[in-house]
């Protein structure tokens, strides 16, 4: 975690924190940015969790990302709209325990994902059913 609020971590602190585990998003993101325009990121701090960055595309949220030390925790937040779809899918079937068990909030279902269940093929097809709904 990044806990001091006065120091802004970089790209290169990011990477760094994670460790060798950064080739998953890396590879996740440039294949998100090459399909999708207008997909950012922004740092942001929280008093429990520390620096932390989220992804957008122009105003939606994709997923938040909490750096661990050689490690990450990965969160995405699905509507009813993306569940049912994800639904009729072919995912693994990690996916349908894990939304089965998620925690439910107003905004939606939480996922959470780090770097043991972290296919980034299935992290694709996922944000690919969000940013379409």
């Amino acid at each position: 975690m990044f806990t001091n609020k006065s120091k802004h971590p970089s790209e290169a602190d990011l990477k760094e924190r994670i460790g060798r585990s950064f080739q998953l998003l890396e590879k996740t993101l440039t294949s998100l940015r090459s399909e999708y325009e207008g997909v950012s990121s922004e740092w942001k701090f929280s008093k429990t969790s520390g620096w932390y960055v989220t992804y957008n595309r122009k105003k939606k949220r994709l997923f938040y990302l909490f750096p661990v030390d050689g490690d990450f925790t990965f969160k995405i937040v699905f509507n009813d709209k993306c569940l049912e779809q994800i639904g009729k899918g072919t995912f693994p079937k990690y996916v349908a325990d894990m939304i089965k068990s998620a925690k439910k909030y107003p905004e939606g279902t939480l996922c959470v994902f780090d770097k043991s269940n972290f296919e980034v093929s299935t992290i694709l097809d996922l944000l690919k059913i969000k940013i379409g709904n």
